[in-house]
């Protein structure tokens, strides 16, 4: 067998992946990362190949604003799941420079107890520019790391906050991290990512009196309710003494031993979502629109056009090129 990622050999690498290999497993999460449209199309391909996991994992998604002690949670969280017989995946989605596309990847060193442990493979992902906190190839990472026996998978998103809803469409459960005392409180009142939270993790507890936590989980629990119309789950934890990080893998495996909820309505909604970041993309991608209109844009800079008439524009512009060239074709 070719050591080369060729779709003549997917026999042979769909064993190596399922057979657990971490050195095939890197390789081919690295054509499902890759901005190339041909490593794109190949990792597809063979995506389509292999076919669906025999058992799928659960997929966690952890999310909250940027120094929640994410990574740390993690880090516990996972050795608790290796500890109890899992193999676990963690996908650490990193922001990418809008200036030069690049990422640092750091993620993994916060995560060093997971990172020591066999039966653990941490990866960190370049978000890519993508809105909502996933990338559109996170998917088919996820998907990789389950067909190669995961069957926990944990995916922290980048940490902007509110805007990170999409990693609900792309996970079985989503737990969101808020520290007391940040002024996090106000957000449990607020629509966007809370409302899709199963989990909402107070992490760094251990720096509180004990009476201030427990009033301050019946607020969260308080405000949770009034956004979801259910009652949600406020968990007190921390990363460094573990406190809480028990119930909280209870919680989750309540959602290994129901049914996994609404993944095909989910994946159907996530299908939306990454058609608009992809297509978003490929309209600034395309020199001769995005030529065309320079002189909108000027004329909204110096507001001789409003937004909405100069998006109208464009929108209409990009249409009627489209059924022009559909009609020539």
């Amino acid at each position: 067998m070719t050591s080369e990622f060729v779709e003549s050999d997917f026999p042979g690498w769909a064993a190596r992946l399922r057979s657990g290999e971490r050195l095939a497993l890197a390789r081919l999460l690295t054509y499902a990362e890759s901005t190339r449209r041909d490593h794109a199309q190949l990792s597809s391909d063979f995506l389509e190949f292999v076919g669906a996991p025999d058992k799928p994992a659960l997929r966690l998604g952890v999310t909250g604003i940027p120094g929640a002690g994410k990574s740390s949670l993690i880090d516990v969280l996972g050795s608790q799941w290796v500890q109890r017989g899992h193999h676990v995946a963690v996908l650490a989605v990193d922001p990418s420079s809008v200036r030069s596309g690049g990422s640092v990847l750091g993620d993994k060193v916060r995560m060093v107890r997971l990172a020591a442990c066999p039966n653990a493979f941490i990866r960190p992902v370049p978000s890519g520019g993508a809105l909502g906190g996933v990338t559109a190839h996170l998917d088919e990472c996820a998907r990789l790391c389950e067909l190669a026996g995961y069957d926990r998978i944990v995916i922290e998103t980048v940490g902007v906050g509110q805007s990170e809803v999409d990693v609900a469409l792309l996970c079985d459960a989503l737990s969101v991290v808020a520290v007391p005392g940040t002024g996090d409180e106000l957000q449990a009142s607020k629509r966007g990512v809370t409302e899709f939270a199963d989990v909402l993790v107070l992490n760094k507890t251990d720096q509180l009196p004990e009476s201030n936590v427990q009033t301050l989980v019946a607020m969260y629990e308080e405000g949770l309710g009034l956004v979801q119309g259910r009652a949600a789950s406020v968990l007190a934890c921390s990363a460094v003494s573990g406190r809480g990080i028990g119930q909280w893998l209870d919680v989750l495996e309540e959602k290994v031993r129901s049914p996994i909820v609404a993944r095909r309505e989910k994946r159907a909604a996530l299908f939306r979502r990454v058609l608009e970041h992809t297509l978003l993309q490929r309209f600034w991608a395309n020199a001769e629109l995005a030529r065309g209109f320079d002189e909108i844009a000027t004329r909204v800079s110096t507001e001789r056009l409003t937004l909405r008439r100069a998006v109208d524009r464009v929108v209409e512009a990009v249409f009627l090129s489209g059924a022009a060239q559909g009609n020539r074709a």
